[in-house]
């Protein structure tokens, strides 16, 4: 048993699988906010006409995030307790995202708006606290936190005046996949290559 599972965490943080989760997740996220209008309706409008769409969408998009906040933990030797209970617990409220789906009683919405917040909060924080973590060590790290934070921001301010749309909601989740992409593939980030530069 434990050699199966130290072969599941070996397979988990190969490269080449944390690098295809990424390509496969937001491949489909394009395809998936093509199916509507995304300037008018939200990726959870979206998935109420096709929700096995939605539930693909939410699968490939927690996987990706799974493995690669994994490999960034791994790779930068960041080991705080909090930033994996960000990790699962954001995973968790996509979980009881796509199961309720629901907008009538109108309270059984709102519990899905707060999941759908709540997954994309914890699974960000996840994500920044070690970029914040290691912004101390490498300069890279320190820009493009800084990039990431002021990119996040006007996308706020853009769903603050425009609602909700599939566009600008998806825009966090590409954002944290080109960061883990650099993060977790380039020789820029790799502390090993880097150790002791500013």
């Amino acid at each position: 048993m434990k050699k199966f599972l130290k072969k599941l965490n070996d397979f988990s943080r190969n490269e080449i699988v944390c690098m295809l989760a990424l390509v496969a997740s937001l491949s489909y996220a394009m395809y998936y906010i093509d199916i509507e209008d995304p300037l008018k309706y939200s990726l959870s409008e979206i998935g109420r006409s096709n929700w096995a769409l939605f539930i693909v969408w939410s699968l490939l998009s927690g996987v990706a995030i799974l493995l690669n906040v994994h490999r960034l933990y791994e790779r930068t030797g960041y080991s705080a307790k909090l930033g994996k209970a960000f990790l699962y617990s954001g995973l968790a409220f996509l979980v009881l995202t796509f199961l309720n789906m629901s907008k009538n009683p109108m309270y059984w919405y709102y519990i899905h708006v707060a999941t759908a917040i709540l997954f994309a909060v914890l699974s960000f924080g996840s994500i920044a606290l070690c970029l914040v973590y290691m912004s101390n060590r490498l300069k890279a790290y320190l820009y493009v936190t800084v990039i990431l934070f002021a990119l996040l921001l006007i996308d706020i301010i853009f769903l603050i005046i425009y609602k909700q749309m599939a566009l600008f909601e998806s825009i966090p989740l590409v954002l944290c996949y080109i960061v883990l992409f650099f993060t977790n593939f380039t020789q820029t980030f790799d502390p090993k290559v880097n150790f002791g530069k500013k």
